[in-house]
């Protein structure tokens, strides 16, 4: 820190450290455990797509393979809310496109299965149907093998630069904290929301429920005393 390592970066290697002295204790190496304070980092707000650029997502046409492989796989983000490395390694048998769920394997090796909407559904529908070769996994090379998370993540980007959207304001994570802010802002539980997203700890899922920027601005011009003068 006092060679003028950030704060974020210093927490990374006082979590490294937390861990190895959790792991003394552990082995009965220390009689303690051993709390490492981190630094304090400044609070930012998650960027997350507008509803309208989930709309243009959503209307998007690609023109090649690769192109609806990465359509189909980002409204699957949008919908439910998955992991990249979640939907990179989905296999065909893990999707039930009838009663509209998804098999998903998480963190920790946990199972959980998350409902699609009828909108993903079709979308998936027309790209499997369309897809030039069959393979076991849904989102496939052209090998057989899952996408590298680097590569879908650019081609995610040239995707929202061909649908006029920043490509600074979308990302893999990106997906999945858009679904979870609408999903709040919309009025859905957060209880639910967390055994969508695959939370262990509610607290994780609690980050979601804080007011968006255009939120604020809407309330504030419908109850502030001076928004009401004429």
């Amino acid at each position: 820190s006092k060679r003028g390592t950030g704060p974020v970066t210093t927490n990374t290697y006082i979590r490294c450290l937390q861990a190895f002295v959790n792991w003394m204790l552990e082995l009965e190496y220390i009689e303690r455990r051993i709390k490492l304070p981190k630094q304090k980092t400044e609070k930012r707000l998650r960027r997350v797509l507008s509803p309208e650029d989930v709309e243009k997502l959503f209307h998007f046409k690609p023109r090649r393979p690769d192109g609806e492989r990465i359509h189909a796989a980002c409204i699957l983000m949008l919908d439910c809310g998955l992991r990249a490395s979640e939907w990179i390694n989905l296999k065909l048998e893990d999707l039930d496109l009838k009663i509209r769920m998804v098999r998903v394997m998480g963190k920790g090796r946990k199972e959980r299965e998350v409902p699609m909407s009828e909108q993903t559904v079709r979308v998936l529908a027309n790209y499997l149907a369309a897809r030039p070769v069959e393979h076991d996994l849904v989102f496939a090379t052209k090998n057989g093998t899952p996408l590298l998370k680097r590569n879908a993540g650019h081609m995610i980007k040239r995707m929202a630069v061909a649908c006029g959207i920043p490509p600074a304001s979308i990302g893999l994570h990106g997906c999945r904290h858009t679904m979870a802010t609408q999903y709040i802002a919309a009025g859905g539980s957060v209880v639910y929301l967390k055994e969508i997203l695959g939370h262990a700890n509610i607290a994780t899922t609690m980050q979601y429920v804080h007011a968006q920027e255009a939120d604020i601005r809407r309330d504030h011009t419908k109850h502030s005393p001076i928004a009401k003068m004429k």
